[in-house]
């Protein structure tokens, strides 16, 4: 990979201490989006590197400056670096200069330096199992391991059947992705930033489509194969020659399948007219659908199913990621060294007039004095998104301190009404919009069409998910709004990208594109992941893109356009095991006397008579890290998440019950909303 010269990090320096893989694949990020990152290898890391296969190499190396660790002149590197990347689990003692720059920022009792420059290296991310100064997790502890205490198994896997791991390295590759957020909002700071990245947190976080659940008095029967907690139908069906994901959010999903497999009469029938009443009967519906799919081929269901607006798609085997065609026409495949990769997932671009160039230097809005201690205080968001992956980017930004503006139809959002409610609102709907204003607009009325336009005009990052080409037939596409905003950042999220096919896609789907679904369990039937990985990744990724775009904005004077594409985001938490379905080290697990136990390793009982501590501790003994396997309910009462605040109470809209919602995973001090807006709260009352 050639270094770039162009994007919208560039002239930014980095150091990377070689360590864990979320290290790595968050320094190979950074220098996808332009940064010059310094790797600083021991011998055993040169060595990881000569082993490594085509993908894991491009992660490990791609566009960096290598140099070895004994050679390597520390007060030199930090007089130029902003940036240092690394893990806890370093074996040998930290250069001194850097041990006391993390020291300093570590430290709650240090002034802060906000004299509106910045010291050498004043962003110092740091990836560990459980957070600085929660050591109960062995820091060699596998991605396996991570998932099982993160709450990944306990909602992953065959109802009443054993708990599942994936074979790619989820909280790894998730983890560099929020290290990516955390740094390049830490360069907008006033301040020095030490930024404390937990893998249990990040995996942990993504428990939030069953927080209102727990929150509600279930605590575990999470485990659905490939169904949904809160929708159906919303499974893998079988086929005549494979399998089929089948995913409804809305009754006019519903009824649109029924019709398309001949039974529309069932769109009326008051034991599936809705979503409630389909879900207390999801055996049923399940068993339905699968009659009408078990006789036709996987491809004229795709086709008879999507020209009726259904999201669907096929379980692609991981070993074919790289050669589906949809994967292919979104461009979510690239090469390396002849060896198939994922796209990086954050696609950024000018738009508008080209105005010159000039190197990365500091933002205006960052580092004055007096300015509030959030990195992204003073911008200002529209958000015309639904459902989890536009609203969990627009959570990440308000959590940085954006004023993020949410736009709702006069109904308000579809998931709105989700159950458990408080208030009026589902739990569901405040994990992934807690902290934002609300505004009702229908934008089918030209008089609204131009309340959008005013707070458009005004903005500093416009953000939507809404399919291709329904912005713009309401006459918001980028090249409108650019020409009225020429400072904007444009983020679109989909499912296949802007340039990619123009298909409904929801998470499960694209975890089936993207050879998830087939990368857990023992492949006899398609599992996904028990949460909506694929959406909430993509988010992250969306985030990610616009604060780096907000550099690139205050660098040139023009407007980003940011395209980001939920398969590129799950072609890039698989792609490690394109080539030989398994990417993660030899795993066992485990059933005990009161639970599941998983073994960084392959040569032990699948069973044991054991409680779940009895057997960890007994193979710790023999030299085998183990875990317990958390149910939803237990990862929360982790101390290490109590002691992290990861969870906290927001005021219901109404005032008269609190609502569970995850705060943002970043490691750095975070904007946590008090409260959740009304529908159209903010609406003029005049």
């Amino acid at each position: 990979m050639i270094e770039r010269t162009d994007g919208p990090l560039t002239g930014l320096v980095v150091v990377e201490r070689a360590g864990r893989l979320s290290v790595s694949a968050c320094g190979f990020l950074l220098a996808s989006l332009g940064a010059r990152v310094i790797r600083v290898e021991q011998a055993v890391d040169a060595a990881a590197v000569a082993s490594a296969s085509p993908a894991l190499e491009r992660l490990l190396i791609g566009g960096k400056t290598r140099v070895e660790a004994s050679g390597f002149r520390w007060s030199e590197a930090l007089s130029i670096a902003r940036v240092v990347l690394l893990s806890a689990e370093d074996s040998d003692p930290l250069p001194g200069m850097l041990r006391a720059t993390i020291d300093r920022l570590n430290d709650p009792a240090a002034p802060p330096s906000a004299t509106g420059g910045h010291a050498p290296a004043s962003v110092v991310c740091c990836i560990s199992a459980q957070g600085l100064g929660h050591p109960d997790l062995p820091e060699s502890a596998t991605d396996a391991l991570v998932q099982a205490l993160g709450g990944l198994m306990a909602v992953t896997g065959r109802p009443e059947g054993e708990p599942e791991f994936a074979r790619v390295p989820i909280g790894e590759l998730s983890a560099a992705v929020i290290a990516s957020i955390s740094v390049v909002a830490s360069l907008l700071s006033p301040q020095s930033q030490m930024i404390d990245l937990s893998l249990v947190e990040i995996v942990a976080d993504q428990l939030r489509s069953h927080v209102s659940l727990l929150q509600s008095g279930q605590a575990s029967g999470f485990r659905s194969g490939c169904g949904h907690p809160l929708c159906c139908p919303w499974n893998a069906y079988r086929a005549l020659d494979g399998w089929i994901l089948i995913c409804s959010a809305t009754d006019e999903h519903w009824t649109a399948i029924v019709e398309s497999i001949g039974e529309g009469a069932l769109a009326r029938d008051p034991r599936y007219a809705t979503r409630s009443a389909r879900l207390a009967n999801r055996a049923d519906v399940d068993r339905l659908l699968e009659h009408r799919t078990q006789g036709r081929t996987v491809a004229d269901l795709l086709e008879t199913l999507g020209a009726s607006g259904v999201p669907v798609g096929p379980v692609v085997p991981i070993t074919e990621v790289a050669a589906d065609p949809v994967l292919l026409a979104s461009g979510s495949v690239e090469r390396y060294r002849a060896e198939a990769v994922s796209r990086v997932p954050v696609r950024i671009r000018p738009a508008g007039p080209d105005p010159a160039r000039s190197q990365w230097s500091e933002p205006a809005f960052a580092g004055q004095p007096g300015a509030q201690r959030h990195a992204l205080s003073g911008i200002r968001v529209v958000e015309l998104t639904v459902y989890a992956a536009g609203p969990l980017a627009g959570f990440g930004l308000a959590s940085l301190g954006a004023d993020v503006t949410k736009i709702e139809s006069p109904d308000g959002e579809a998931c709105r009404q989700w159950q458990p409610q408080f208030d009026g609102v589902s739990g569901y709907f405040a994990n992934y919009n807690a902290g934002k204003r609300s505004l009702c607009l229908d934008l089918r009325h030209e008089q609204d069409r131009q309340r959008l336009w005013a707070l458009l005009d005004q903005a500093d990052v416009f953000l939507h998910n809404l399919r291709p080409g329904a912005v713009e037939r309401l006459g918001f596409g980028i090249d409108p709004v650019v020409r009225r905003n020429p400072r904007i950042v444009y983020c679109a999220i989909s499912g296949y990208g802007s340039d990619g096919p123009s298909l409904p896609a929801l998470d499960t789907v694209i975890q089936g594109h993207g050879g998830l679904a087939s990368a857990v369990g023992d492949g006899s039937v398609p599992l996904r992941i028990g949460y909506s990985i694929a959406d909430q990744l993509t988010g992250h990724f969306a985030a990610t893109g616009i604060i780096a775009a907000l550099h690139a904005v205050a660098r040139t004077g023009r407007a980003q356009h940011v395209d980001i594409a939920m398969a590129d985001a799950i072609a890039w938490l698989t792609h490690l095991a394109w080539a030989d379905a398994d990417a993660l080290p030899p795993t066992r697990v485990v059933r005990t006397s009161d639970g599941w136990v998983v073994a960084a390793s392959a040569d032990v009982p699948a069973a044991s008579p054991l409680t779940r501590a009895a057997l960890v501790q007994a193979l710790a003994g023999s030299g085998i890290t183990a875990v317990p396997v958390l149910e939803a309910g237990e990862v929360l009462r982790q101390p290490a998440l109590a002691a992290r605040g990861s969870l906290q109470s927001v005021q219901a809209p109404l005032g008269h019950c609190m609502i569970d919602v995850f705060a943002a995973p970043f490691g750095i001090p975070v904007s946590v909303p008090t409260r959740m807006a009304r529908l159209g709260e903010d609406n003029p009352t005049a």
